[in-house]
């Protein structure tokens, strides 16, 4: 799947509604909180590789004038 301007602008008003609780969140509590995205990122790494991978070897064969290796 690929993102527009439509789901950056999501991210950034969802961002922003946050921002201020977020700055009051303890050390412990935001460590807690990234720890659990880190699990659920390497519980779904095969799948992230294989979107990043989509997304970027295009641009690397552009960059590369069609030469893809």
């Amino acid at each position: 799947a690929s993102s527009g301007k439509r789901d950056i602008d999501l991210a950034l008003d969802a961002a922003h509604k946050v921002k201020d609780k977020w700055a009051h969140t303890s050390v412990q509590e935001r460590a807690a909180i990234l720890f659990k995205i880190a699990d659920r990122m390497e519980q779904n790494l095969e799948l992230l590789a294989t979107a990043e991978t989509r997304t970027s070897y295009p641009a690397f064969c552009t960059a590369a004038n069609g030469n893809c290796r």
